[in-house]
């Protein structure tokens, strides 16, 4: 299988797990999921937006190929969010009490989380580029 077809199969079996997963037992809305990156980490990941925040997935391919939860993220934990939007990616700052922050890199689908970001929390939202 050429490289491109089996990250997009990747992709395809975790989309399909982590709405499955938010179907059944989370019995919550999921608004989508897309591939991400974390900071200072070279992996990818998948974030499954939803409307009580941000979830975060790994493919875990060794033990069954299963999704893992790796980190969740509510809206209520931060104040804002500094956006940076660039050619090939967005970049997502949340900012939160006591200096607390956390950035989230979205490989695509930067404008569908800020529409999120805008509609199901009351984070102040700056864009800087």
């Amino acid at each position: 299988m050429a490289k491109g077809n089996k990250k997009s199969c990747w992709f395809s079996f975790a989309k399909e797990s982590i709405a499955r997963y938010f179907a059944e037992e989370r019995r919550e809305p999921l608004l989508f999921v897309s591939k991400a990156r974390l900071r200072k980490k070279f992996k990818t990941y998948y974030v499954a937006i939803h409307t009580k925040g941000i979830t975060i997935f790994e493919c875990r391919m060794a033990f069954g190929d299963k999704v893992e939860i790796v980190e969740e993220k509510e809206w209520f934990l931060f104040n804002r969010v500094v956006i940076d939007y660039y050619f090939m990616k967005s970049i997502f700052l949340f900012e939160g009490d006591e200096g607390m922050e956390w950035e989230l890199t979205m490989k695509r689908k930067g404008k569908e989380l800020q529409q999120a970001i805008e509609h199901h929390s009351s984070l102040e939202v700056v864009v800087t580029s």
